[in-house]
């Protein structure tokens, strides 16, 4: 049961509008929560509630992750607030790991895939080269490269997965897209002697949907495959799950009974499975379903992430409550206000974005600097360490933090190049620190006892 006195105290510190997103307990809630305002606090701290204010007991209740490490941080904060034991009954978990979890307590439902096993990305590549070997179409392969389409061929099979898009849609949409492009007067000539004939610009087009209906035809065969193997992806796992949900109204059943309440956290990375999953749960329109994410913070892209669910959301449940947190507690208002000039043209589908107040209040001056290109933004950078350092500042107070390391290559590179010291993160001597002789001299010893 619920720690009262540690859920106290957290509820004490909650703004109004976080007060009221862990109070609603009941029916379909949408968190429209910007970074640094207390999602997994607000999500924890529902939880807590719920067992508080309801009879549903820990393992009745399912809050659903993107990685790993955000279900162990969501585990911890539960264990701080409800206890270990009841911590360890709630359903904190991965959608991936979710829906395996439905195929290991209902093999029953899942016959067919009983004998499969799961193939590594290694053998994902190696069945996708005997599709292409057996299978290969001219217009994606090339003389001297058979395979150089076989990384778009797996990503784009995955994506379509991921969407819920099948063959057929693909081709009904390419046929389409075909009619359209013949319709088109602009890809035409108009006069002379090649009067409504295709130009050059409309016969690439079409020929790229040709691309496309070769593509749907070698996934087809990467998936009978796969089939006929006794394989299946990672993304299959998920896939699967939602297909005996969908139609096996026995075990929809079974898992909309045990979990009574549905919690899904950073829901702007959600793709259409994932989607479709919390649609599997919800066994009304009226469901006791919270979803929390800022649509603004997108990451997983490359898995499928489409912020219009959002829009999808509000539509399926029109009776929707929704929630916006716009104190933000991590940053101060500089960097606020211009993160907000910079999103505010971007389109919203849950209806325009909240601005954020800091309550940190104002810090230092923020500057944004425009560039043409990488080169460009390398060179303002560099200038501006240059001013820095005439002006009295030292070197050592100076950091340049970029996204990836290969940019934060380029930019200690480029300062170099224009007689400015930079000390590269990552290139410290570790053999001179004491702890790592220590180590060394240790690993040492047990590789050689005798020495």
């Amino acid at each position: 049961m619920a720690s009262t006195e540690a859920f106290g105290e957290a509820y004490a510190k909650l703004n109004p509008e976080q007060k009221r997103a862990v109070d609603t307990v009941e029916g379909p809630v949408m968190v429209l929560a910007g970074p640094g305002t207390g999602k997994t606090s607000i999500l924890t701290l529902r939880v807590a509630n719920i067992l508080q204010k309801t009879s549903a007991k820990p393992d009745e209740i399912l809050v659903l992750t993107f990685t790993d490490s955000a279900a162990r941080t969501v585990s911890a904060r539960l264990a701080a607030l409800i206890g270990d034991d009841a911590a360890r009954k709630v359903g904190v978990l991965t959608f991936q790991t979710f829906a395996a979890e439905i195929w290991r307590r209902h093999p029953e439902a899942f016959p067919e895939y009983a004998d499969r096993r799961q193939m590594g990305e290694v053998e994902q590549t190696l069945l996708w080269r005997d599709v292409l070997e057996k299978n290969g179409n001219p217009l994606l392969s090339t003389p001297k490269e058979p395979f150089h389409y076989l990384k778009d061929l797996r990503s784009l099979e995955e994506n379509m997965t991921r969407e819920r898009v099948s063959l057929d849609d693909s081709r009904a949409w390419l046929d389409a897209e075909e009619e359209r492009l013949k319709e088109d007067p602009s890809l035409r000539y108009v006069r002379g002697a090649k009067e409504g004939e295709l130009k050059p610009e409309g016969a690439k087009k079409i020929a790229r949907l040709e691309k496309g209906r070769a593509a749907a035809e070698l996934i087809e065969a990467y998936r009978a495959l796969k089939d006929a193997r006794g394989l299946y992806g990672f993304t299959d796992i998920l896939r699967y799950a939602i297909d005996g949900l969908a139609e096996d109204d026995a075990l929809r059943a079974d898992v909309q009974e045990q979990f009574q309440y549905i919690l899904a956290d950073e829901h702007q990375d959600a793709n259409a499975l994932q989607h479709a999953l919390l649609d599997a749960l919800a066994f009304d329109e009226h469901p006791n379903l919270f979803i929390v994410g800022d649509e603004k913070q997108a990451i997983f892209g490359f898995q499928g992430a489409d912020v219009s669910h959002f829009a999808t959301f509000l539509d399926r449940y029109p009776r929707t409550t929704k929630i916006t947190l716009a104190e933000n507690y991590r940053s101060h208002q500089e960097i606020l206000a211009l993160a907000h000039g910079l999103l505010s043209e971007l389109p919203s589908a849950a209806g325009g974005h909240a601005e954020l107040t800091a309550a940190r209040g104002a810090g230092a001056h923020v500057h944004l600097l425009a560039a043409a290109d990488p080169l460009a933004e390398r060179d303002q950078v560099a200038s501006l360490v240059e001013a820095a350092i005439a002006s009295g500042v030292l070197p050592h107070e100076i950091a340049v933090i970029t996204l990836k390391n290969k940019t934060a290559d380029l930019f200690a590179l480029h300062l170099r190049a224009r007689g400015v010291k930079a000390l590269r993160a990552g290139e410290v001597d570790l053999e001179g620190r004491p702890a790592v002789r220590a180590l060394l001299a240790l690993m040492r010893a047990i590789a050689d006892p005798l020495d």
